[in-house]
């Protein structure tokens, strides 16, 4: 939807001098919305305040209160924050020149926020002090923010998220990629590994729930440490954590299955990471096979092969494109050779929740 075109026909700029709350009316269409259930419009600081369910039902837009987050929507496009300066028009912030605030039960928001961002004509009549809105009976239409490209894999949904969702995801980036898989029946687990710098990251699952707000609730997070190289395009040649948005094939771990729906590889003394040719970039057991692996010896890596989740990285087996990419427990050294390691605690919880159907994002924070 694009914004339509403002038109804007007054004389005193909204900054109403003087008047009482009592003594100014606003009209929508020659309607007067003290009618509405007798809300009245009031001025404090110069600044009009009106009431934006009333203004908005009658402009012919839907309006919904969130308990939980504190937020009116108009049409999920404009969101007001309770007692927060902005607002935010397809997730972009506008600058409110008062808070929006709650007045015996009413949403009030300054008047100004109205012309400028909800296509509506507004004349000021200062011999009477009424504010006239002049809006079409439809639907009201708002600017739309072209919501850009969040990284080659986190897919082109055109649902913009809520405001409030960033702040929960931590960013827009992240509640993008919520919002992406939220309605996809075969994905409902998240992991995100938020690259911070150097080797460091912070790691947060969620898991699909209908009956949070954000369609997500958290269920474990860690702080963590990535390839030596950070993270990018991976190879065998280079300490790089791969960059993207993968799926989990399988779990392993030295300890005893805690309890994870995945196949859980048993790790025993004939259970290799193969970075051989024939096997390359899978996990083998060499007592079922011919052959003499000099890939990474899973058991003799504790306690950072305790527990572990496998990336669904390169799984053709390319050779030479990277192979035992790993989400597993912390060990000695503040980084790794391209995994991801967060603290076993951590490790255990996720591996209680992680299924075939969970997702691995790996980006800068």
């Amino acid at each position: 939807m694009k914004r339509k075109a403002l038109v804007l026909i007054f004389t005193a700029v909204f900054f109403v001098h003087t008047a009482a709350a009592s003594e100014v009316t606003v009209m929508i269409n020659g309607k007067d919305i003290n009618a509405y259930n007798g809300i009245e419009p009031y001025i404090e600081n110069d600044i009009a305040m009106i009431p934006i369910r009333a203004v908005a039902k009658n402009m012919g837009a839907e309006v919904l209160w969130n308990r939980e987050t504190r937020e009116v929507s108009v049409n999920d496009d404009i969101v007001f924050q309770i007692d927060k300066q902005y607002a935010y028009i397809n997730n972009e912030p506008v600058k409110l020149d008062m808070p929006a605030v709650i007045v015996d039960g009413y949403t009030y928001v300054p008047l100004r926020f109205v012309s400028e961002n909800m296509g509506a004509k507004v004349e000021w009549n200062g011999e009477k002090d009424i504010i006239n809105i002049c809006a079409d009976k439809s639907p009201v239409n708002n600017a739309t923010i072209s919501s850009g490209t969040i990284s080659e894999n986190a897919g082109n949904s055109n649902t913009v998220p809520a405001a409030s969702d960033e702040n929960y995801f931590g960013g827009r980036k992240w509640s993008a990629i919520a919002e992406k898989y939220k309605n996809d029946a075969s994905v409902d687990k998240l992991i995100f590994v938020k690259y911070k710098g150097d080797w460091d990251a912070d790691v947060i699952m969620y898991t699909k729930d209908a009956d949070n707000a954000h369609g997500w609730t958290k269920v474990a997070s860690s702080s963590a440490y990535v390839g030596k190289d950070g993270i990018g395009e991976a190879s065998e040649y280079v300490s790089v954590t791969p960059e993207g948005d993968f799926g989990i094939t399988a779990a392993f771990g030295i300890k005893e299955n805690p309890g994870t729906q995945l196949n859980y590889i048993d790790v025993t003394d004939s259970i290799y990471a193969c970075g051989d040719r024939e096997y390359y970039n899978k996990i083998i057991d060499t007592s079922k096979l011919d052959h003499k692996c000099s890939g990474e010896h899973m058991i003799e890596y504790v306690p950072e092969y305790n527990y572990g989740l496998v990336l669904g990285y390169n799984n053709d087996g390319i050779y030479g494109k990277g192979s035992a990419f790993f989400l597993h427990c912390k060990g000695k050294k503040p980084y790794t050779g391209g995994c991801i390691a967060v603290d076993e605690d951590t490790m255990i919880q996720m591996l209680k929740y992680a299924n075939s159907d969970t997702r691995i994002c790996i980006y800068n924070e």
